[in-house]
């Protein structure tokens, strides 16, 4: 997968941010990928990864962004890189 990949190369993969636990959830245009939390933590400040249709990976936490926006913002880049 691509990132984890990109975790492994960029030194990401620690103990409580794995690349062997990612998880994916499909969004408009591609998916967002993350660490789950365990019970009672939460994700603030937590880094997010989406991956377009057309592999193109983008990061960001939670902390920067609203993840619905983020991903609509994601979705509009990919349409405007294809002309849609």
């Amino acid at each position: 997968m691509i990132v984890r990949r990109h975790m492994l190369a960029h030194d990401l993969d620690s103990p409580d941010y794995r690349a062997a636990g990612l998880v994916a959830d499909r969004v408009d245009r591609g998916w967002q990928v993350y660490a789950p939390v365990t019970d009672g933590q939460f994700r603030i400040g937590r880094g997010l990864f989406y991956v377009a249709d057309d592999e193109v990976l983008e990061l960001t936490d939670t902390q920067s962004s609203y993840p619905q926006q983020y991903a609509e913002e994601f979705a509009a880049r990919h349409r405007a890189r294809w002309g849609l």
